[in-house]
């Protein structure tokens, strides 16, 4: 895997596949694009599995904001176009607040294996800016 530094520290991550780039995100377990989900969009899309920064160290902040926030700051020192986020199991609540706080960054959303939680509905709340009367664009893939 490589790394990229930001702000808290080294992100891990891998890169593969062909078309748009897409970020691929669990929450409290590594990621890689040998992993069947990332697998099935390689044909479609360019998957970046990306991990949080400390996920093996007791003294960082494993918060799914943090992890959000630095998914940001790693999409733009990598000069990326907006990408399609993926995520799966808590991984689908760190896409989802990315997606509502960097939107700017973000062309399209898959959640997989994904639920939401009253526990986490406070940080969703506090991110949406979203006005639920606007129909949900959908992003053309190849």
């Amino acid at each position: 895997m490589a790394t990229r530094e930001i702000t808290r520290g080294a992100m891990e991550f891998d890169v593969d596949g062909v078309g748009p780039d897409a970020c691929l995100v669990h929450q409290y377990r590594q990621v890689s694009t040998r992993q069947p989900i990332a697998e099935a969009l390689l044909p479609r899309l360019r998957v970046h599995a990306v991990n949080p920064v400390g996920l093996d160290s007791p003294d960082v902040d494993l918060g799914m904001t943090a992890f959000a926030d630095d998914l940001a700051e790693f999409h733009a020192t990598a000069a990326l176009p907006p990408w399609v986020m993926v995520g799966g199991s808590t991984g689908g609540m760190v896409a989802l607040l990315h997606t509502l706080r960097h939107p700017q960054r973000v062309r399209g959303l898959i959640l997989v294996g994904t639920a939401a939680s009253h526990r986490f509905s406070t940080d969703i709340q506090k991110s949406s800016r979203l006005d639920s009367t606007q129909p949900v664009q959908r992003p053309e893939l190849p």
